[in-house]
């Protein structure tokens, strides 16, 4: 088993220190972010493609301002499962090597692979862009204006692939004032990070910003090989912004950005082996290293054997000491680039927005997959990977605008080149591909109110998604004798030819809310969702055709509140939910394969809710949070074809626990304190956090 290592989020260990630069005279520094005297701050939100305040949204939403992220001291997204219900957000490397893919998950439902071949569970939007593929998204935070995390499949206006939820981020806009900031954050391993921006007008009517960054930490486990230091940081990244006002009517948004990662790799080390006890040992690559050592599968097991340097057992355990001792190449590189579009122009009483955009990423990535000096398993991976996207929004409103509506279309195109290097015990494969996705969808929602209180919304998407595969994979070395491994170098692995995997799909949306008073309401609804089907990428032994999967599907029923006491300053928000969980994508692992393979062979129930409350205390000035996640073991979970597991793991229903869906239970409280330093050109700020999870179980196949 092996397990990535993450800093203890208690005590953070740095300080940062904000410095606000302020170049003209005539322009003020500005307000304290967090004021003692204001009430809890209405964040608003465009979850429903509409601006409208956080508690006024019958939906399961949780919103962050940029101002509320400095104040956690996060500067990377996967920060944010610290303090949002119902997320998991792991950026470690699954079955490849980089230390830049995320894996998040919403209410135990998402996606764990990188490979093109299959698709997240959690739509990334960045300024309303859709983010396909999940190396390159463990995001760094540079002036983000908000991010919204809504919770439950998003079917209707954001589409494929959202079963599990969105995570949608907005970047500041360029605007008429003359302003910037730098931002230096020093803490253990040697961290230093430096933030700039600086938001320039050209004209009256035209506005710039740019932002830089360099993030930049020592690593936490040593290679003993080499010295290397794994989980360290080495990242830059730029976002150049332009605004022009072309009219009263017509606005332009064109934003560049890039980042480049130059990192040794997760820091992984080995917490535990399977031994001769273990069921799926005998079956392992490790079992046969041991036998080529020692003539059989235990004796490396046995205390003359236990330094033996052919041998693979517990000697090679590091998580003791921060050790790993792995020799194949270990690192993580990303370089990935963008550009975005945005138009919006109204027409009339109409409101109409266009997003066009196009993203490239380029990656490379490796790891020692056993962490030693033996050859069990290594990995290499070259993904490239290019998309354009296109989305039209028209939006307007009906009966003195008791009734709102919107209509839209999207359409996306992307091509990914995955080339795999798998060395392993027995032989040296080529596995990867070349992959094609486009996708084509129409939708739209209708929000009325059925009286002042009563209000009801639905919403219909149509989506027509095609996906193509064509597999290059061979062996390329054998390293055993050909009575334990019989297929010859050369050998293909999956034909090279074209295959494809093509899906149409309606999902609707209902919710009715009603507000029982200025400060009380509450709402239901009902959702739909999918995530695409696709390909089995990692293939052994040779099968004659290219194995594909169908999409797996959600249905969700949900009730909730929102609570704001007068004067605003506190706030409960809350959601119970039922979800039902069809043809499930599930990792199948037996002792006729090597490598999961991934096919629709389950449904399951997930039962669960979700707490979040703010509370603002004045003569502190502290904003309190805390939050809590339940799902209990009320989850139920009903196997297809339960033939696929030679093993079962114990205590879940059929010997089988849903993946990465945790029963937790959250809380975080933080409290700020600021003394300011102000002169005429610069104010200087300390800020001090703390953040406490209290306990959480995941449950894995």
């Amino acid at each position: 088993m092996k397990a990535a290592l993450f800093r203890n989020s208690l005590c953070a260990g740095g300080v940062a220190i904000g410095v606000l630069i302020a170049t003209l005279p005539e322009v003020a520094l500005g307000q304290a972010r967090y004021s003692a005297q204001d009430a809890i701050e209405e964040v608003m939100v465009t979850a429903r493609k509409r601006e409208e305040g956080l508690q006024d949204a019958p939906i399961s939403i949780t919103a962050v301002t940029g101002d509320g992220l400095e104040y956690r001291g996060v500067d990377k997204i996967d920060g944010l499962a610290d303090f949002t219900p119902n997320l998991t957000f792991q950026s470690n490397p699954g079955d490849g090597g980089s230390s830049a893919s995320a894996a998040i998950y919403i209410r135990g439902v998402g996606q764990s692979d990188f490979a093109p071949t299959v698709e997240p569970g959690v739509g990334l939007y960045v300024d309303g862009v859709y983010i396909a593929r999940s190396v390159g998204a463990v995001l760094d935070l540079v002036d983000v204006e908000r991010i919204e995390v809504l919770r439950g499949p998003q079917g209707t206006l954001f589409g494929r692939n959202t079963i599990g939820g969105a995570i949608s981020v907005t970047t500041k806009k360029p605007d008429e004032i003359f302003s910037g900031y730098v931002d230096v954050t020093a803490g253990t391993d040697d961290r230093h990070d430096i933030k700039l921006s600086m938001n320039v007008p050209l004209g009256e009517t035209l506005f710039s910003r740019v932002s830089l960054a360099s993030f930049n930490r020592d690593g936490y486990v040593i290679r003993s090989a080499d010295g290397r230091d794994l989980g360290d940081d080495d990242t830059l990244s730029g976002h150049l912004a332009f605004r022009w006002l072309a009219n009263e009517n017509l606005e332009l948004n064109l934003s560049v950005e890039g980042s480049r990662d130059r990192e040794n790799g997760a820091a992984l080390v080995v917490t535990d082996i399977l031994g001769p006890e273990d069921p799926g040992y005998m079956a392992s690559f490790m079992a046969l290293n041991n036998v080529l050592a020692t003539g059989d599968p235990v004796s490396c097991f046995s205390a003359e054997n236990l330094n033996n340097p052919a041998c693979y057992n517990s000697r090679f355990i590091g998580a003791g000491d921060m050790r790993n001792d792995g020799t194949a190449p270990h690192f993580s590189d990303v370089d990935l680039w963008g550009v975005t579009l945005t138009v919006d122009w109204m027409v009339g009483a109409l409101s109409l927005k266009s997003i066009t955009a196009y993203r490239d990423l380029d990656s490379t990535f490796a790891r020692d997959g056993d962490d030693s000096p033996l050859l069990i398993g290594n990995l290499y991976d070259e993904l490239e990977q290019d998309q354009f996207t296109q989305e039209f929004q028209l939006l307007g409103d009906l009966f003195d605008s008791r009734l709102e509506w919107i209509l839209g279309a999207f359409y996306l195109s992307e091509n990914a080149n995955n080339l795999n290097l798998l060395e392993f015990t027995p032989a040296d494969f080529k596995s990867g591909g070349e992959v094609e996705s486009e996708s084509l969808a129409v939708f739209g929602q209708v929000d009325y109110a059925l009286t002042d209180q009563l209000s009801l919304t639905l919403g219909l998407r149509y989506t027509k998604d095609e996906k193509t595969f064509i597999p290059d994979q061979v062996i390329e070395r054998v390293n055993v004798p050909s009575f334990i491994f019989p297929f010859p170098a050369g050998t293909p692995i999956l034909p090279a030819v074209e295959a494809t995997n093509k899906i149409n799909e309606v999902t609707p949306m209902v919710n009715l809310s009603y507000q029982w008073s200025e400060q009380l309401m509450a709402y239901a609804s009902y959702s739909e969702g999918f995530k695409s089907g696709g390909f089995t990428q990692r293939v052994f032994p040779p099968e004659p055709t290219i194995p594909a999967f169908d999409p797996e599907f959600v249905e969700v029923y949900e009730l909730g509140f929102k609570f704001s006491a007068p004067g605003n300053r506190l706030r409960i928000n809350g959601a119970l939910f039922h979800t039902q969980y069809d043809d499930m994508q599930i990792f199948i692992t037996n002792t006729t394969r090597v490598g999961p393979f991934i096919e629709n062979a389950g449904e399951a129930e997930i039962n669960g809710g979700s707490w979040r409350s703010l509370r603002f205390r004045r003569p502190a000035g502290c904003l309190r949070r805390a939050s809590a996640t339940w799902i209990p073991n009320s989850r139920s979970w009903s196997p297809v074809r339960p033939s696929h597991w030679t093993t079962s793991l114990p205590g879940s229903p059929n010997g089988l626990l849903m993946a990465l869906s945790p029963k937790t239970l959250t809380s975080r409280v933080g409290e700020r304190w600021c003394r300011a330093l102000t002169g005429p050109t610069a104010r200087l700020s300390l800020t001090m956090h703390r953040t406490h999870r209290s306990w959480s179980r995941m449950d894995i196949i």
